[in-house]
């Protein structure tokens, strides 16, 4: 994940609720980008193939969330890294996003050779519902098995 720059400048927005009262409350929103963060490094750790699982505005967008969670700043080279791409890749990406209007780009005002990457508002919101849909997909089985993980036998 990215960098923490705690005297940025960069004033981060919180996250907006989901507000559906049915799905994981942010917090579990957040847990569950970093599995599926944590998840798709060791598929690509462990891919047959180099490249299969690369998908860098999805990294990117991942990286960015967990990063806003956490209070941290990211900075352009740092965004760049959250996916085994080539540099260049990446900033195409980012340039996408920021077209998009999912990232918004901000200069360092202590350091004006670098720019900071952060979640827009429309990006957070996107990232609550693609995160939210990946919640009320798989809530049943998770539910499920944490009901039968928390159950005691009687003998």
């Amino acid at each position: 994940m990215g960098e923490l720059y705690p005297d940025s400048g960069v004033e981060l927005v919180p996250i907006a609720s989901n507000g559906t009262g049915n799905r994981q409350s942010d917090h579990g929103l957040t847990r569950l980008a970093r599995n599926i963060y944590q998840l798709r490094r060791e598929l690509e750790k462990n891919s047959p193939v180099p490249g299969l699982f690369q998908d860098p505005a999805w990294d990117i967008l991942l990286d960015l969330y967990l990063a806003h969670a956490d209070g941290k700043c990211i900075s352009v080279k740092s965004a760049s890294l959250a996916c085994p791409v080539p540099a260049t890749t990446a900033l195409r990406w980012l340039w996408a996003l920021e077209k998009a209007k999912l990232v918004d780009r901000e200069p360092d005002k202590h350091d004006k050779r670098r720019n900071f990457v952060t979640l827009s508002v429309k990006g957070q919101v996107y990232m609550d519902e693609v995160l939210g849909a990946f919640d009320d997909l798989y809530q049943p089985p998770l539910a499920t098995r944490e009901l039968l993980l928390n159950l005691e036998y009687l003998p």
